[in-house]
């Protein structure tokens, strides 16, 4: 069924001009000659440039206006939004314009009354609401008479651009509404200027210019005529050849490809950030010149600041869009960076780099703006995008990087639900400013926008071959400073991938920001050397590949004089997909969280040996040997909260008798790296629980806590182990690293690795019954070392007031102040098959003993007050005889722990 029908619709306005103080009438045709119909449930788009006729067209609908010549035939009862706050009454308040508005609509009283609260809370005014409308902004009027109108019941809703004048957010419930709409079956005529809700709520669009339909079809071929004619003459040009058609309109550059637009929205635009502000080139004054039937040459002027653009746009015969972008200034105006984008269609569903592909996921459903695709700032040198299969109406398109005035990084994002596109970008970094400099002409960017690549696996080869190696589905790629490392195209290091900095003369100097050549690139072989101004020291790194699964990184410094080197580092920063880390010693789990500052996963320096990441089954293991040394040292980082990176860092710290580098070549750092396709990330916070009725224990980082019918019993540092040696103590939580082994429901093996002593200990806890936990502790020496102190402790709750022990009580007592690293002992019992000691609490918490199931020469059992600052109450074993240990596995500990409700 036609809801709307224009049949040769004309429609006059008769103004009058003023001119020199004379009035003059004259006709105005802001229609002529329009025919179109509207089908039952069509939604219809209507665009065309400001006096185009579009809220004419609406207004004929409405019945607000008669046609001069023509009919207009509309079946069906309408409501909508025309004209902002038509037909309100600036004294009356929005309550009482709700009632005048709705009777204009058809409405009664009670009808109106049965929808007055869902007006008002669909409206969101609060108290304004009962306050004169003469108060209100633009905005505020929106929303009142948005409400109103889709509170009305109709057939036929019409919509005009005022929607732009709401915020984010009610434009958001707008859109909701829309779509109910029709989902009912409703017949829309939307007016608008935005073409992403127009692609959204329409899929047939009227494109009216000078008062006629210049186009009546598909929005996207409604769209790609109005990029072409909207805006003014001598500001639009057009260059075809071929399939490829091309249109310069006003500070962006639409392509299209077989009269389909791929690049709508903003199309290719720049945007700077020059003098504090951002500037759009859509923002610019332009003139145009075309210096021939392929060639394009366009000036845009800010007004804000004194700086131009000049774009030459050439069409080329490959099917290729050369595009360079000049910046001139007469007053020194800088540009401190920028970015060069390319909007497209959201058909393309594959992405890819010179390192890297990837495939779009779906567009989120709120509207949540630009995601990173492409997530670290990457510097490539070009990104395409594709579809799965080859099609004629959507061409591979890449974006090359040709020059820049500065460093260049590579983006790609994807946009929301409501602005459904994909964006290929550079970010430019300004070049050096030149203070002295009053006036300058420089290149900015130039680049090659490639449509109809037949062979893109070919073309993306062709632009690895000067950076990149490759063995199987390993890939590296060097880029300013950086190695970008993947496996099976998906990339696992980002932001500054693998990298170095040097510290010296208080300054610090990045890989990333050095200037770097390529010496030599072979199968399996990468040279490069990078150098920083001002520094009399060169970088030279040799990349090569062995296997699929492994690779070398020797980074080499070559010195012209003699340097104070005080620090080198050399870093990894692999994707957040890696959710644990392990090394020689042990293991552990990244948090899930980002902070806003780098936070150190271990607090302490491993010596030596191997560190590494794990993941899920999308990507392997990667792990990275490097040679131990006395002055190198590896640490393990979760990065802030933008970079978004698992770091592993390699620090070289020279004696202050060794910081003096003589002139000539020395190694810095010889990384070997693995890929490991099969390890997985490792389930430590999973895994570390043991359960039995209302008994629970768990194990973390050298450390166990006890639980009791949901209350802790412990604190702090719940059970561990201690021993001293050479005058210090080593705790098994702050001085070993560990790595959990499951041993059924019941039991568990955690076995931790000393890294400032030649030892390790092997911690078998089983539950018996639902009271009770049995502990065998081993330990195992790698090398001859002597201990001074052997400890088992168990932490309780200060709430445990009373100790029994060798048939004696006594009370713990306060907590003092200043006592020695051995802590206040309170009572103490030769340790035998058996013996045990007790903490009793006088409230709800159930009494614990630690028991001994083997007595050892010279072992105590020992009940111990903590000191003031960690307040616990301990039940300790404690073995005082100075030991030399020589390679072996020793006996440790092995106990019970009993918790008895029914022993206060």
């Amino acid at each position: 069924m036609t809801a709307v029908e224009f049949r040769n619709v004309w429609e006059m306005y008769r103004i009058k001009f003023v001119i020199d103080g004379k009035p003059a009438w004259e006709n105005f045709w802001a229609l002529k000659d329009i025919s179109f119909t509207l089908q039952e449930g069509e939604s219809l788009g209507i665009i065309g440039e400001n006096g185009a006729g579009k809220s004419t067209v609406l207004k004929l609908i409405a019945g607000m206006i008669k046609p001069d010549r023509g009919e207009v035939s509309v079946n069906g009862k309408v409501s909508g939004l025309l004209e902002l706050g038509a037909g309100f009454q600036p004294e009356l308040t929005g309550k009482e314009n709700v009632y005048l508005s709705a009777s204009m609509f058809g409405l009664s009283s009670q009808e109106t009354a049965s929808v007055y609260e869902n007006i008002a809370a669909f409206a969101d005014m609060g108290k304004f609401i009962h306050a004169p409308v003469k108060c209100y902004s633009q905005g505020m009027f929106v929303r009142l008479a948005f409400a109103i109108a889709v509170h009305v019941p109709a057939q036929i809703l019409l919509i005009d651009d005022t929607l732009a004048v709401g915020d984010e957010h009610f434009q958001r419930k707008c859109l909701r509404r829309i779509s109910e709409f029709k989902e009912r079956g409703t017949s829309i005529v939307f007016v608008t200027h935005d073409m992403h809700m127009l692609k959204r709520l329409c899929n047939r669009a009227l494109l009216l210019k000078e008062g006629r339909i210049a186009k009546d079809a598909s929005v996207e071929k409604s769209l790609s005529l109005y990029t072409q004619t909207s805006g003014r003459s001598q500001k639009v040009a057009t260059i075809t050849e071929g399939p490829l058609t091309v249109v310069f309109n006003e500070g962006r550059i639409f392509v299209n490809w077989q009269d389909r637009l791929l690049t709508p929205g903003q199309g290719a635009h720049t945007l700077l950030l020059a003098s504090g502000a951002w500037l759009h080139s859509a923002q610019a004054h332009w003139s145009l010149v075309k210096e021939s039937e392929f060639t394009l040459v366009a000036t845009g002027e800010f007004f804000q600041i004194p700086l131009r653009q000049i774009w030459k746009i050439e069409l080329r015969q490959d099917h290729s869009l050369f595009w360079s972008i000049d910046l001139e200034s007469e007053n020194g105006a800088q540009v401190q960076e920028g970015f060069v984008s390319v909007v497209t269609v959201p058909d393309y569903t594959h992405w890819h780099t010179s390192a890297e592909k990837g495939e779009f996921i779906s567009f989120p459903d709120d509207c949540s703006g630009w995601q990173r695709v492409l997530e670290t700032e990457a510097p490539r040198k070009c990104v395409l995008l594709r579809r799965p299969t080859a099609e004629e109406d959507f061409p591979v398109l890449a974006f090359e990087h040709v020059k820049s005035a500065g460093k260049s990084y590579a983006q790609i994002l994807s946009g929301d639900n409501y602005a459904p596109c994909r964006m290929m970008r550079f970010r430019i970094m300004g070049a050096p400013a030149d203070d002295s400099a009053t006036s300058y002409r420089h290149l900015f960017f130039s680049g090659i926008l490639k449509l109809g690549i037949a062979d893109p696996d070919a073309y993306l080869k062709e632009k690895q071959e000067h950076n990149f190696l490759s063995c199987g589905k390993l890939g590296i790629a060097f880029e300013a400073g950086g190695l970008v490392i993947s496996y099976g195209g998906k990339p696992l290091t980002r932001a500054t991938h693998m990298s170095t900095e040097i510290n010296t003369d208080c300054k610090r100097y990045f890989s990333a920001l050095g200037q770097w050549e390529i010496k030599r690139a072979e199968s399996g072989l990468l040279v490069v050397r990078g150098s920083w101004p001002g520094l009399p020291v060169a970088e030279t790194w040799e990349v090569s590949i062995q296997d699929e699964h492994s690779f070398l990184w020797t980074v080499f410094l070559d010195t012209e004089e003699e340097i104070m080197l005080e620090r080198h580092h050399a870093q990894i920063m692999c994707i957040p997909q890696y959710g644990s880390w392990f090394h020689r010693y042990g293991t552990g789990v990244f948090p899930e969280e980002f902070l806003h500052y780098d936070r150190d996963m271990l607090q302490r320096c491993l010596p030596g040996g191997m560190v590494g990441v794990a993941g899920d089954a999308d990507v392997p293991a990667l792990s990275f040997e490097f040679t131990p040394g006395e002055n190198t040292f590896a640490k393990i980082f979760n990065s802030d909260l933008y970079a978004k990176a698992r770091i592993l860092r390699i620090d070289k710290v020279e004696k202050e008798d060794r910081l003096r580098l003589s002139p000539g070549r020395q190694e810095a750092f010889r990384i070997q790296a693995r890929l490991d396709p099969f390890r997985r990330s490792s389930g430590l916070r999973q895994n570390a629980v043991l359960t039995s009725g209302a008994l629970r224990w768990f194990f973390e980082g050298g450390k166990g806590g006890l639980f009791f019918d949901g209350v802790a019993l412990t604190k702090g540092l719940g059970l561990y182990t201690s021993l001293r040696s050479g005058g210090r103590w080593y705790d098994s939580s702050s001085s070993a690293f560990w790595s959990i082994e499951p041993r059924g429901e019941k039991a568990l093996l955690v076995r931790g690795t000393w890294a400032e002593l030649p030892l390790s200990q092997e911690w078998l806890v089983e539950v018996c019954g639902l009271q009770e936990l049995t502990i065998r502790i081993t330990m195992q020496v790698a090398e001859e070392f002597t201990a001074e102190r052997l400890q088992t402790c168990l932490m309780l709750s200060e709430k445990y007031c009373r100790w029994r022990a060798g048939g004696k009580e006594g009370d713990f007592g306060n907590f003092k102040a200043g006592v020695d690293d051995d802590w206040e002992v309170l009572q103490t019992l030769q340790s035998a098959a058996g013996a045990a000691v007790t903490s009793l609490a006088s409230g709800q918490l159930p009494a614990v003993s630690l028991r001994c199931l083997a007595g050892q020469r010279g072992s105590f059992l020992r009940i111990v007050n903590s000191d003031l600052y960690h307040r616990g109450r301990l039940l300790q074993s404690s073995q005082h005889e100075e030991t030399v240990f020589i390679p072996g596995e020793y006996p440790y500990f092995s106990g019970k722990v009993e918790v008895s409700v029914f022993d206060q």
